[in-house]
């Protein structure tokens, strides 16, 4: 739920205006030519010692438009199995 390394919050991107979703389709093409990525960070995990590789844990932060974008994808081939009945109901 927290907004990643674009600082977009999800609740912004609900009330945009068309223009900026058209914006917004122009970015996702782009990811299809692009390999985007996150931002990660190294969390120390408490109780461990700090100069120990093993004692940290990795934390990606995803920007708002690539969780938005990997929803819309994984939206429409979920829709695209259940029309060619390519999956079983379980």
């Amino acid at each position: 739920k927290a907004p990643g390394i674009d600082r977009i919050c999800h609740a912004t991107l609900k009330f945009l205006p068309i223009k900026a979703i058209i914006y917004i389709a122009l970015i996702f093409n782009a990811f299809l030519r692009i390999q985007d990525s996150g931002c990660y960070l190294m969390i120390h995990n408490a109780g461990k010692p700090e100069v120990d590789p093993e004692s940290y844990r990795p934390l990606s932060l995803l920007p708002s438009l690539s969780k938005l974008w990997e929803r819309l994808i994984a939206n429409r081939i979920n829709d695209i199995m259940r029309q060619g009945n390519i999956l079983t109901d379980h």
